[in-house]
């Protein structure tokens, strides 16, 4: 198993913070291309507990179109799903622990 790196040596900055609001606001606009130029090259997608792991920009890329973007697919804000309001709330209280 591969050593998992941190995401930032400033967790909860405002480098971070910028960053995880255009990550959300891309996933609730269905912007693949806007997602997939935030990430790093080596950028890792996995999928825990099911074994799927795929490595770089293009795989990542590939993923996120055929499944998370999928035509007919609703987006999180139709559907309700709390996703990008978990992650903005675990962005806050990062954010507010740190002060």
């Amino acid at each position: 198993m591969r050593s998992r790196q941190p995401i930032t040596k400033n967790p909860g900055s405002p480098v971070e913070r910028e960053l995880l609001e255009q990550l959300t606001l891309a996933y609730e606009a269905g912007d693949l291309d806007g997602i997939v130029s935030l990430l790093t090259e080596d950028v890792w997608l996995t999928m825990p507990p099911l074994p799927f792991e795929y490595q770089g920009r293009e795989l990542t890329a590939r993923f996120l179109e055929i499944v998370a973007f999928r035509p007919g697919r609703a987006s999180s804000k139709e559907t309700g799903a709390p996703c990008a309001t978990a992650i903005r709330d675990a962005a806050a209280q990062r954010s507010r622990k740190r002060r």
